[in-house]
């Protein structure tokens, strides 16, 4: 049901699955299963689209007040005792894309925590690990882990900039140690193509703004959609960008009963096997 509801909200199979960390093929196995039960289709596909059938759109008010209602009974009886605030850091692009969602689940479980999110970049974030201004810290790294998940980098532009237009690509990016900018930069050296930063911001907005205005291109997370703009097409003639990969970092010796059990249930949420300090 939940993953119906994805579905329908988002419009994608591939945007449901980011959602809940589960694969596309995996989602469009789910609401196969649920349409066959059922006895007929809830979703019209049309290319990477769907949209609601009527009786689908009729399923979909059910299937919100079934889980408000799952919502609510979990909330009542599963750990109501747990009480306290939790601080977590976070890249604005991954907390805008995946946290909400993760953060309505765990709210409706334990309903006493508060949950304090700062969203900016890890350059930034991780020195208030260090110093106990924030409990936990999702972590965008360069090199891959026992405990990371890959993170998709793409080249993103205004849908009007074409890139075999400048013998020096203007590049929007973030602080000169940001992962996603050295991966970036790394890609273009590999293709030899002459690049110049013409644009840095400390934040996704930031960023997005210079791109959408067509003084540059930038690398973002592939599930980044700006209004105005597009990601980069083979005929483009761009590098492909490694990608990054995220992992759930926390201070050791110091998670209180509260911090441990948001970090195990965000950890899962992620995919993490387990934590690292």
């Amino acid at each position: 049901m939940r993953s119906f509801i994805l579905v329908a909200d988002t419009g994608s199979f591939t945007q449901a699955a980011k959602l809940v960390f589960r694969t596309q093929a995996a989602v469009s196995l789910q609401i196969k299963r649920l349409e066959a039960e059922l006895g007929y289709d809830l979703f019209i596909r049309e290319g990477r689209k769907a949209t609601l059938t009527p009786k689908g759109e009729i399923l979909y008010g059910y299937a919100r007040k079934i889980l408000d209602l799952y919502d609510e009974a979990v909330a009542s009886t599963v750990q109501p005792e747990l009480s306290g605030v939790v601080r977590i850091g976070a890249p604005d692009d991954y907390a805008a894309q995946h946290l909400p969602e993760a953060l309505k689940r765990f709210a409706s479980s334990h309903p006493m925590v508060q949950v304090e999110v700062l969203c900016d970049d890890t350059h930034n974030l991780n020195p208030m690990l260090t110093d106990g201004s924030l409990d936990l810290l999702i972590k965008a790294e360069g090199k891959s882990s026992d405990n990371s998940i890959p993170l998709e980098l793409v080249w993103i532009m205004s849908e009007y900039f074409t890139p075999s237009n400048h013998d020096v690509l203007p590049l929007a990016m973030y602080h000169q140690s940001c992962c996603y900018c050295h991966h970036a930069l790394q890609a273009l050296e590999g293709n030899s193509q002459k690049n110049k930063v013409v644009y840095r911001s400390p934040s996704l907005a930031g960023v997005t703004a210079a791109v959408k205005a067509g003084i540059a291109i930038a690398p973002v997370t592939k599930d980044t959609q700006v209004e105005g703009c597009r990601h980069a097409l083979p005929m483009d003639g761009l590098p492909a960008i490694a990608p990054v990969h995220l992992t759930l970092h926390y201070p050791p010796g110091r998670c209180s009963k509260v911090v441990s059990s948001f970090a195990e249930f965000i950890s899962s949420e992620m995919g993490l096997e387990n934590l690292k300090g």
